[in-house]
């Protein structure tokens, strides 16, 4: 029978841990319940360091993720529904594993130990996504944190996992594209000069393309100093140009205008928007405050500056789905979902549903973008292949009729 590792807390507001079996992590958790613990972690336990795989394994400095943030959450949430005050809470996180460490607790706590509350507390220890503290500080104004955290715990999650499918479905293409690249580079540099040899020898011309494909080579291998000179320059003066407003409003303007990840963008960006609006509303802050705090999630300077405009709308008394629906950043369907919502006063429920529609759309678009992409990879190559192919089987040919 499996054998799991727990952490809890007992009816004194501390913190237990051990082992225990059970044949489930489902069965491990109502057995810690019937004993009357508050189960934090119930993990099936490591194999020892002699069964265990041996991995190697890079350390790289790298930005804590939002799963590990979902997970100091989650913990956070259950020692405060647990009967814990706040300071002992944030203590126990820091003990509970690495998550309180990556996302700064310590700091937290020593604010919180100071007498201010825990939203001003994370913006002072800084490294947390700009609508966490938000929703923190909606959830301690009505008094309800422990339900606000488990809902921010949720989205959390649910962000997480859509980031690792993302990337997932981008494995594949990618390494077709290496491939494909990496196929043609070798092809070019070492396989076409033995032709040319050969061509030059038997006295026959060597045809256009592969004496072109020849000139890029020789000259990248001549000037490949030269080249990355140019190349470093264009991405730091690219950079610069990216970090001034009106660079980076041009560039998201031109890639909104680019075919299928212009509206792969958009979906994406509405998706995530849509649903931390409706998470804030249903966490108790007002419209105004929550469309600042969700500015943060538009990535995109275009469709953030129509929100500002918004916004101010919103702040004038003109409604909020009417200025939204007309500013054009929202697919139509959004527009009239959101226009319902606010109609009937149901707007958090309808922006989840809007969140649930696009995050649907956007898996199936960029589905749809791989299955074309991969292939089509591979066509240009066998075209471009072929066609350099069958360029010096010509000339080839070629040396026998001059035999003739």
């Amino acid at each position: 029978m499996p054998q799991f590792r727990y952490k809890a807390v007992n009816g004194a507001g501390e913190i237990v841990e051990g082992t225990m079996d059970a044949p489930t992590q489902r069965a491990a958790v109502l057995q810690l319940n019937g004993s009357g613990l508050t189960p934090i972690r119930a993990e099936e336990a490591r194999a020892s360091l002699w069964t265990r795989p041996i991995r190697f394994e890079l350390k790289r400095k790298r930005a804590p993720s939002l799963m590990s943030l979902a997970t100091l959450t989650r913990e956070l949430a259950m020692l405060l529904d647990a009967g814990l005050p706040l300071d002992r809470a944030l203590r126990a996180t820091l003990d509970l594993g690495q998550e309180g460490a990556l996302w700064r607790i310590d700091r937290v706590l020593e604010r919180v130990q100071g007498g201010a509350t825990l939203a001003h507390a994370l913006n002072e220890a800084g490294g947390f996504p700009p609508f966490y503290s938000g929703m923190v500080e909606a959830g301690e104004a009505s008094g309800d944190l422990e339900s606000v955290l488990r809902r921010l715990a949720e989205y959390l999650e649910s962000m997480a996992r859509l980031a690792e499918n993302l990337r997932s479905a981008l494995i594949y293409p990618s390494l077709v594209g290496i491939t494909c690249l990496g196929s043609l580079a070798v092809f070019i540099g070492f396989v076409l000069p033995q032709f040319e040899g050969i061509l030059r020898d038997a006295g026959v011309a060597v045809p256009m393309g592969v004496s072109v494909m020849l000139g890029i080579v020789r000259f990248i291998a001549g000037w490949w100093w030269l080249i990355a000179l140019v190349v470093a320059g264009a991405a730091y003066w690219g950079q610069r140009w990216l970090q001034r407003p009106e660079g980076r409003r041009a560039a998201d303007r031109a890639i909104l205008a680019l075919p299928w990840i212009g509206s792969l963008v958009r979906k994406t960006i509405v998706a995530r928007f849509a649903r931390t609006l409706g998470l804030l509303l249903q966490s108790g802050v007002t419209l105004s405050a929550a469309l600042g705090i969700a500015r943060g999630t538009m990535t995109n300077a275009v469709m953030r500056d129509a929100l500002d405009r918004v916004a101010v709308s919103v702040r004038e008394g003109k409604g909020f789905a009417e200025p939204l629906r007309r500013t054009g950043i929202l697919p139509e369907l959004a527009g009239q979902l959101i226009k319902v919502g606010e109609e009937t006063a149901r707007l958090a429920e309808i922006l989840a549903k809007v969140a649930d529609i696009y995050d649907w759309e956007m898996r199936r678009s960029l589905d749809r973008m791989l299955a074309v992409l991969v292939p089509g990879l591979t066509i240009v190559m066998g075209v471009i292949v072929a066609g350099v192919v069958g360029s010096i089987l010509s000339a080839l040919f070629s040396i026998y009729d001059l035999a003739l």
